[in-house]
């Protein structure tokens, strides 16, 4: 069997290329979802309908901060 047959039959079966690529998409569409039925992005971090949603939209601002102008990641030193 011949790289391209493996590599069709693996597409064909749907396979994930980037597993934290499309768990980040899910947790988007939740955030999204969460927008169209309460007109903000401000979930509650003990959000009770999707914990999971409320911690990720905290680590999601956490990283934010941690960027810089560029958009590259600072790192602090903890003394």
């Amino acid at each position: 069997e011949t790289h391209s047959n493996r590599l069709h039959r693996l597409i064909d079966v749907g396979f994930v290329w980037d597993p934290v690529e499309k768990q980040w998409l899910e947790m988007y569409q939740r955030l999204v979802a969460y927008k169209e039925k309460n007109n903000s992005t401000m979930v509650p971090i003990d959000y009770e309908e999707d914990s999971e949603l409320g911690q990720w939209v905290k680590k999601q601002r956490n990283l934010f901060r941690s960027l810089d102008d560029d958009g590259n990641r600072l790192i602090y030193e903890h003394r």
